[in-house]
């Protein structure tokens, strides 16, 4: 009795090495998830009683119920194929070879893809080419072959078809994921795209779980300034102070930032030499920058510029009309010719009634209109 008591110490206390005796190899299979108390199989049905030797690190005594009486082997609890994909054991019969007992754990689809995140954040230029990329976080799933990710699918938020996904299989068995433009891009039309991906598993029906995806349409300087109207008309007395306002002009750009802030002027080149105007470049008033001269000019014809502040700006430009009114600022002229012929103020003592005796004229710088009748 001692001896049986100091071979069964040994045994327990180190791992199996195949001695000179042969070794028999058996597999069996059960699926994860089955009940407790799930019939595994029979290790060899003609050679019990055994002696049951746990490979090290196996868990068989925590997983499986191993009858040593008849060789039958259950499971104790539930197992999980992604915790543990294989048991191990040596069955020592009192006669006869030595038996290696291999249980593998099949895979079930009971895990269903995950992303990484719930959600993310990603930027396309309006300007983008057809199919430009960008990579989107994988889901990845711990079962097997049909049971990983298989496939990925835009479920909401793709207004106008304008995305679509492209994946592909790495070395690593991950499906990885990018999500593409497939159509023209354009901020000033939608600026925003809240996308739901899902990932998809091969089982029947497949199981799934869902990524939000923020789009954000990056704007490009692709609109320039747009006046309300080609052509201004204003009117400014003549005798208006400088600073006096004349008329605001507006102009609006579609983009975004400093691609759409405007700054306004005036084009001194084509219009307005000699300063008698000027702009204000953020609100577009145009006031009086000299004092102005009915007489000497009566209208003035600006050019006025609205300019973006891109990186390469862009441009337009509107006219705008100034009438200069008159002021009666002039006294009239009298101009006396005197018909003698010394042109001298006389006349003669004889001269006779009706006589012409000189010629009288009278200008007004003025209105030819308005200011222009002198009486004398």
């Amino acid at each position: 009795m001692q001896p049986a008591q100091v071979v069964l110490l040994l045994v327990l206390g180190t791992s199996f090495v195949p001695g000179p005796r042969a070794e028999l190899v058996r597999h069996l299979e059960v699926s994860e998830n089955a009940p407790a108390g799930t019939r595994v199989g029979m290790i060899d049905a003609e050679s019990p009683p055994y002696l049951i030797v746990p490979v090290l690190g196996s868990a068989v005594e925590a997983d499986l119920v191993v009858d040593q009486a008849t060789g039958e082997i259950r499971t104790r609890v539930p197992l999980d194929r992604e915790t543990r994909a294989s048991y191990n054991l040596v069955a020592l019969p009192p006669n006869g070879e030595n038996v290696r007992v291999v249980v593998k754990v099949l895979d079930e689809n009971d895990n269903a893809p995950v992303f990484p995140v719930d959600s993310v954040d990603v930027e396309f230029p309006e300007n983008s080419p057809r199919d430009a990329k960008r990579a989107l976080p994988p889901a990845k799933d711990p079962d097997l072959g049909q049971y990983t990710t298989q496939r990925y699918e835009i479920v909401s938020g793709n207004v106008g078809e304008v995305f679509r996904l492209a994946a592909h299989r790495g070395r690593d068995g991950v499906l990885y994921l990018d999500l593409q433009n497939s159509g023209s891009l354009d901020r000033e039309a939608r600026s925003n795209y809240d996308l739901a991906i899902e990932a998809l598993d091969g089982g029947a029906p497949p199981l799934r779980s869902r990524l939000r995806v923020n789009v954000t349409i990056q704007d490009v300087n692709d609109n320039p300034p747009i006046f309300n109207q080609t052509r201004y008309s204003a009117s400014v007395p003549e005798n208006a102070t400088v600073g006096t306002p004349v008329l605001a002009v507006n102009a609006q750009d579609l983009d975004a930032g400093d691609n759409g802030r405007i700054e306004y002027s005036i084009n001194r080149r084509q219009s307005d030499r000699e300063e008698m105007f000027r702009i204000d470049s953020e609100t577009g008033m145009v006031f009086v920058n000299k004092p102005l001269d009915f007489e000497s000019k009566d209208r003035h014809e600006l050019v006025i510029v609205a300019r973006d502040r891109g990186a390469q700006p862009l441009e337009a430009s509107a006219f705008l009309s100034v009438r200069v009114t008159d002021v009666n600022d002039n006294q009239p002229a009298i101009t006396v010719i005197f018909l003698s012929d010394d042109a001298t103020p006389k006349i003669s003592e004889s001269a006779q009634p009706g006589v012409f005796v000189a010629r009288i004229s009278v200008s007004d710088p003025d209105s030819r209109t308005e200011y222009s009748n002198a009486s004398v």
